[in-house]
C-alpha cells in the first residue's frame, strides 16, 4: 500500500495522486465554502420562516436525508481505505474505479495540506489530537456560553435590586440554535474521532517480519505503516485513546437518555393517545427522531452502532483474514435485515434511500470478498463461502419474501374468486322464475349477486368488474 508518497504527490485512499496546481485548489475551495455558506444559509432561512409551523420543515427533510448520505460514505470511506487494492484481481480493479464514479467520490477535491505545506504532516497522532481537540472545544464553548449568560442575569438582577427600581425584566435564554449547532456538529464528527481513537488500539498493530527466520520483527500502525508501535511516544498515545474511549459509549449514551426521556414526557402528556408526534420533541433534538415511526424513536442510536460496530472491525483486525470478512459481513447483514424488516422511517423516500445505502455497503463488501487469500486453508475458504453465500439469498429473502407472499396471495384469491362467484342457476323453478323477471330487475339482482361476490372477495371490487356486473 502507498503509505508514503513523493513530492508532489497525497496519499489518498492507498493511492498517490498527482497534486494540482495552487489556482486550481484555490478555486476548489472557494467553491466548497460557498456552496456549504450557501446551503447553510438557505437552511437558516427556512428554519426561522418554518420553526412555528406544524408540518416537516425542509431543514429537517435535508438532516435527514443528509445523514443517510454521510452515514453511507463514513462507513464506504474506511472501508475503502482498509483495503489493499494491488492484490485485486483485475477484473474488481476495474469495477472499483466505476464505482468510485458512480459515488461521486468529492473526497478527491479537499486534498492533503502536504502539497502545499510539506512541513506539515497528518498522521495518526495528528488525527487524534484534531478529533480529541475539536470534540473539547465543541462541548465545552456551549457549556461556558450558557454559564456566561447566568451570571450576566444574576449580575443585571443584582443591580436592578440594589437601585430599587421594582422587579427586574425576565431574561428569557434562547439556547435551541446553540444545542442544535453543538448536537449537529457532534453526530457529524463522532465516526471520525471513534476512528481517531480506535486505530490507536494496541490490536491495530501489525508484526512484519524483516528476515526469512523470523527472528527480526517490527510492528507497525496498520492504519499508519509510519508509525512504531513499540515507542514510547506510541504508548502515551494509545493510553489517551482507552481514555477517550469514554466518548465513544458515552455519546450514544447520552443521546439515548435524552430521546427516552423526553419520549416518556410524550407518551405521559397525550395520555391514552397511541400516536406520539415528533414536533413534541425540543428543536435541538427534533432531528434525531422526526424521521422515524414513534415506536422507534430509539433507531438512530442503532445507527450510530452500526457505524462504530463496522469501523471497529476493519480497523481492528483489517481486511486480510477469513475471520474480519465474516463478521463484518454479518454486520452489514443484520443492519439490513432489521431495516428491512421493520421498515421504521416515515418517508416512503427516505426509507428506499437508506436500503439502498445499506445495501450498497453490504454489495461492497461482498464483492471485494471474491478474492482468495493464501494464508487461510481450504476448508475456511469453502465454509466461509457457503455461510456468505446463505446470508446473501437470506438477506434477498427478506428483502423480497414479504412482497412476493402478497402477490402470490392475492393472485390466489383473485382465482378462487373467479371460480366461487358466478352464481349457477338450477334447473327448475329456478331457472323458470328468473327467465319471468322484468329485465330491470334482472340487473338488481345480477347487482346483489355481485355485492355478495364483493364481501368475501374484495379484490374483485374494481370499478371495471362493477360495470360488467351491471351491464
Amino acid at each position: 500500500m502507498c503509505t508514503e508518497c513523493v513530492d508532489r504527490y497525497f496519499s489518498l485512499l492507498n493511492f498517490c495522486h498527482e497534486c494540482p496546481q495552487i489556482w486550481v485548489f484555490a478555486l476548489e475551495v472557494v467553491f466548497v465554502l460557498v456552496l456549504c455558506a450557501c446551503l447553510l444559509g438557505y437552511l437558516i432561512y427556512t428554519y426561522n420562516r418554518q420553526r412555528l409551523e406544524e408540518e416537516r420543515s425542509i431543514v429537517y427533510v435535508a438532516l435527514a436525508r443528509g445523514k443517510i448520505v454521510l452515514g453511507f460514505y463514513q462507513v464506504m470511506g474506511e472501508f475503502w481505505d482498509s483495503l489493499d487494492v494491488i492484490y485485486w484481481p483485475e477484473v474488481f480493479k476495474g469495477i472499483s474505479n466505476w464505482l468510485a464514479l458512480l459515488q461521486f467520490n468529492i473526497s478527491t477535491i479537499l486534498i492533503k495540506p502536504s502539497c502545499f505545506f510539506p512541513k506539515v504532516t497528518l498522521n495518526a497522532y495528528s488525527e487524534f489530537l484534531i478529533g480529541v481537540t475539536v470534540t473539547s472545544v465543541v462541548v465545552l464553548v456551549p457549556a461556558i456560553a450558557i454559564c456566561f449568560r447566568k451570571i450576566r442575569a444574576t449580575y443585571i438582577q443584582r443591580q436592578f435590586s440594589n437601585i430599587g427600581s421594582g422587579h427586574p425584566p425576565p431574561i428569557i435564554f434562547k439556547q435551541d440554535r446553540l444545542w442544535l449547532a453543538t448536537l449537529l456538529t457532534l453526530y457529524i464528527t463522532y465516526p471520525s474521532t471513534c476512528y481517531s481513537i480506535i486505530t490507536l488500539y494496541s490490536p491495530a498493530c501489525q508484526s512484519f517480519a524483516l528476515d526469512g527466520d523470523m527472528r527480526h520483527n517490527v510492528t507497525l500502525l496498520r492504519s499508519d505503516f509510519s508509525i512504531n508501535c513499540n515507542t514510547r511516544t506510541h504508548r502515551n498515545f494509545e493510553i489517551a485513546a482507552y481514555f477517550f474511549s469514554v466518548y465513544i459509549v458515552a455519546f450514544p449514551g447520552v443521546l439515548f437518555y435524552l430521546l427516552r426521556k423526553h419520549q416518556k414526557l410524550q407518551s405521559s402528556a397525550v395520555g391514552d393517545q397511541t400516536s406520539l408526534t415528533s414536533s413534541l420533541y425540543p428543536q435541538w433534538l427534533r432531528f434525531l427522531c422526526e424521521n422515524y415511526k414513534d415506536q422507534y424513536w430509539y433507531w438512530e442510536i442503532v445507527e450510530l452502532t452500526r457505524k462504530v460496530s463496522q469501523m471497529y472491525i476493519l480497523i481492528l483486525f483489517g481486511w486480510g483474514s477469513s475471520l474480519s470478512i465474516f463478521i463484518t459481513v454479518l454486520l452489514a447483514v443484520i443492519f439490513l435485515t432489521l431495516h428491512a424488516s421493520f421498515s421504521p422511517m416515515r418517508d416512503k423516500f427516505e426509507q428506499n434511500l437508506q436500503l439502498a445505502s445499506l445495501s450498497a455497503i453490504f454489495l461492497n463488501m461482498l464483492m471485494v470478498t471474491v478474492p482468495g487469500y493464501e494464508t487461510d486453508s481450504a476448508f475456511a475458504k469453502n465454509a466461509m463461502s457457503l455461510i456468505l453465500i446463505f446470508l446473501n439469498i437470506s438477506v434477498l429473502c427478506i428483502t423480497f419474501g414479504r412482497p412476493l407472499l402478497h402477490l402470490a396471495n392475492a393472485i390466489y384469491t383473485a382465482k378462487k374468486g373467479r371460480r366461487g362467484c358466478p352464481r349457477t342457476i338450477e334447473e327448475g323453478s329456478d331457472s323458470g322464475r328468473v327467465d319471468s323477471l322484468h329485465p330491470s330487475h334482472q340487473i338488481l339482482s345480477d347487482y346483489a349477486d355481485h355485492q355478495e361476490c364483493r364481501e368475501q372477495y374484495p379484490l374483485l371490487s374494481s370499478p371495471y368488474r362493477r360495470y360488467r356486473s351491471l351491464y
